[in-house]
């Protein structure tokens, strides 16, 4: 039972990073202020967003539990 809740806290925190970077990747131009209107996302940024959302999905798994 402790490896479950252990589990789910871990999810937790990792859906957190995932999310927030998630969003970081989307408003870096708004922070670094180099936008015109408008978000352009490079190379680089796609990379970021895949690796973001597959944290995701695996903070979902752990929240989630195997069987």
């Amino acid at each position: 039972m402790n490896a479950i809740k252990k589990d789910r806290s871990q999810g937790a925190i990792l859906m957190v990073i995932g999310v927030a970077a998630l969003n970081l990747v989307y408003l870096w131009d708004m922070f670094a202020d180099k936008h015109e209107g408008m978000i352009i996302i490079g190379p680089w940024a796609w990379v970021a967003i895949v690796i973001a959302n597959i944290i995701i999905i695996i903070s979902l798994m752990k929240m989630v539990g195997r069987k």
